[in-house]
Parts: C-alpha cells; structure tokens; sequence
C-alpha cells in the first residue's frame, strides 16, 4: 500500500579453493541508476547497470548486483518486519 524504497550496490564474489565465497565492495567498476529510488505501488522500476572497469583482463571476475530494501520506519508499527535484498 506505499511505495517500496530501495538501494542498488556491486559486489566482486571471490570464491575460494575450498568454495567458500566472500564479497568485496565494487561499486567503482560500475555505473548504476538510479542507485537509489523507489518503485511505486503495482510498478516496476529500471535499473540501468554497466560495467565500467578495466577491460583487458587477466583472470575471470565474478560480480553480483545487490538490490536491498531500505527499511522505513513507522512509529506506529508494531509487529515483526522483514527487508529484503536480492
């Protein structure tokens, strides 16, 4: 019933011999707009994303593009909330 505010970040996956995966902050390699907005009640929302680092590279580079859920706060909520990110 209210519009869903939300934040776009990069992230390199570093995945380990043993395959366990850490991530690292990489929003220097990419462009993203909007990086923050919000989508509308029954709305979509674009998001442009592009690839803006080094291009001639020596090994093989894995990234995710994170959409988390900016928690709004209403003092006159009470309950359990959830934010999600994707």
């Amino acid at each position: 019933d209210r519009a869903l505010p939300f934040e776009v970040s990069a992230e390199r996956r570093i995945i380990a011999a043993d395959g366990t995966q850490t991530f690292e902050p990489a929003d220097d390699k990419f462009v993203i707009f909007p990086p923050q907005g919000n989508a509308e009640v029954g709305q979509s929302k674009a998001v442009r994303v592009q690839y803006v680092g080094p291009t001639a590279l020596t090994e093989t580079q894995g990234y995710v593009i994170r959409v988390r859920e900016v928690p709004v706060q209403d003092p006159n909520f009470q309950g359990v909330r959830f934010a999600y990110a994707y």
